[in-house]
C-alpha cells in the first residue's frame, strides 16, 4: 500500500486494485475444493503457531507450504473450470 501510495500513480493503484479483486475471487473459489477450507485453516495455524513461537524460518516455511497448496488448489480449480466448459 506505501508503495503504491508514494508512487502516486493512478494507473498502478487501478490495476493493483483490479489485481486484488481478482485474487479475492480467485482465493474463495479455491476454498470450495474437496478439505481445502480445513487444510487452509491448518496451514493458518501452522503459521501462527511458528510466530509465536518467534520460530522465523518455521513461520517462512509454513507460509511458503500455504503458498504452494493454495497455488496448487487454485490450478484444480481451473482444470475443473475448464473441463466443464469443454464438456458443455
Amino acid at each position: 500500500e506505501a508503495i503504491i501510495q508514494l508512487a502516486d500513480n493512478r494507473w498502478l493503484a487501478q490495476s493493483i486494485g483490479d489485481l486484488r479483486k481478482i485474487l479475492k475471487l480467485a482465493r474463495l473459489q479455491q476454498l470450495h475444493a474437496p478439505g481445502r477450507l480445513a487444510q487452509s485453516l491448518s496451514e493458518h495455524l501452522a503459521v501462527f503457531a511458528a510466530l509465536k513461537a518467534r520460530d522465523s524460518e518455521g513461520a517462512d516455511a509454513a507460509m511458503r507450504t500455504h503458498l504452494t497448496r493454495q497455488r496448487e488448489a487454485l490450478r484444480e480449480v481451473a482444470r475443473q473450470q475448464q473441463k466443464s466448459r469443454v464438456a458443455s
